[in-house]
């Protein structure tokens, strides 16, 4: 039904997608493949991004459970649902799911793929670094506060960690400092 309904190009696929994950027991697979046609129809990026968040979702439970193949599949997929993202600040969900299952399960950094973390901390800072450049210190702050947890993962950036933690201080300082002078 999900791929009749994306080669009609129907709307509200993502509040299907929402449906159907909510009140019937599908494999977790199902939502990997229903986000690749959605992807593939390039018409369909709610549904492609909502059919994502449910496979991250599931294999973060499963993950949760024991290491495996499951962190690799769970590393791309969330790769996919970062670029499926229109912008910058649309992701940070992403980050903040990874960066939560990081803390709550120290483990699971040790089994994650390396390469995907230190995409996921490159483009954090880079995020932070834009935010900067574009005057927004709150997205400045939240972006290099992923960046400054996924480092400590990430060997290639061990001698970037320093300097992170500066910016988030002078992030810190300068919001703080303007939340007092309104």
């Amino acid at each position: 039904e999900f791929e009749a309904r994306v080669a009609l190009n129907q709307e509200n696929l993502a509040k299907m997608v929402y449906q159907a994950a909510t009140t019937m027991t599908l494999p977790v697979k199902c939502f990997l493949t229903m986000a690749k046609l959605a992807i593939q129809a390039k018409r369909s990026h709610d549904a492609g991004s909502e059919c994502l968040r449910w496979y991250l979702r599931l294999l973060a439970q499963v993950a949760a459970q024991g290491p495996g193949e499951n962190l690799q599949k769970f590393a791309v997929a969330l790769r996919e649902l970062v670029h499926l993202h229109l912008s910058r600040n649309d992701c940070w969900g992403c980050f903040e799911e990874v960066v939560g299952l990081l803390k709550s399960f120290p483990w699971i950094a040790s089994c994650y793929p390396k390469s995907e973390l230190e995409w996921l901390c490159a483009v954090a800072w880079g995020n932070c670094q834009h935010s900067l450049k574009v005057g927004d210190i709150s997205w400045a702050l939240r972006w290099v506060t992923a960046a400054v947890d996924l480092v400590g993962h990430c060997p290639a950036f061990e001698a970037s960690k320093e300097k992170m933690e500066r910016i988030a201080q002078l992030c810190r300082e300068s919001s703080s400092g303007s939340s007092s002078q309104q």
